[in-house]
């Protein structure tokens, strides 16, 4: 009898692992996402203009990533 292969089943862990990262850090860039555009959102139009952004397009946006 063939010992089984244990290369194959570390393989098939790794993916499960990798994937498993993957989809955190896919959330945690969603989140930070959401905290940006929030704060984006709420600043005053000296802030956004020093930052180089149009007061007037950024509260005109689609707010897809905020929660509220």
């Amino acid at each position: 009898m063939a010992p089984p292969n244990l290369l194959h089943v570390k393989d098939e862990t790794m993916s499960v692992i990798r994937r498993t990262f993957d989809r955190m850090i896919h959330a945690r860039e969603q989140e930070a996402r959401r905290y940006v555009q929030a704060y984006i959102r709420n600043a005053d139009r000296s802030l956004l203009s020093a930052g180089g952004f149009d007061a007037d397009e950024v509260k005109s946006k689609d707010a897809k990533y905020l929660p509220f």
